[in-house]
């Protein structure tokens, strides 16, 4: 299995179903560097599905890009740094609707798994 594979899996478990709501919203992740890969991420109806590419989707009906470096998305997803300062930092790069990119922080970026991983810690 690639490295943007797994990384594409992280993201799928990561998913929160309570964010997407009723939406139906397409995003093309595309994972540079070592590895890397392209993805079409459907959303619909409290639902996603990573769609494997063989090259970046050029239809004006997708409204938002994402550009990362599989190193980068590794830091981000093992909670190094957050999808806003990656942003910041120029290492996360969006095209198209700002709005729709910000959807994904709590619908994919802030995740579940996080959350019960840091009460834990409060806990022990």
């Amino acid at each position: 299995m690639l490295k943007s594979e797994k990384l594409i899996a992280q993201l799928q478990e990561r998913f929160d179903p309570a964010i997407a709501g009723s939406h139906t919203i397409a995003y093309v992740f595309n994972l540079t560097g070592e590895e890397g890969g392209i993805w079409l991420l459907q959303v619909s109806n409290g639902a996603c599905q990573f769609v494997p590419q063989k090259e970046l989707p050029q239809d004006p009906r997708i409204p938002c890009y994402i550009t990362i470096d599989t190193r980068d998305l590794e830091i981000i997803l093992d909670g190094r740094m957050t999808a806003m300062t990656a942003t910041l930092a120029g290492m996360l790069a969006i095209k198209g609707d700002m709005n729709l990119a910000m959807l994904l922080v709590p619908m994919l970026f802030e995740s579940r798994v996080n959350s019960s991983k840091n009460t834990a810690k409060v806990q022990a």
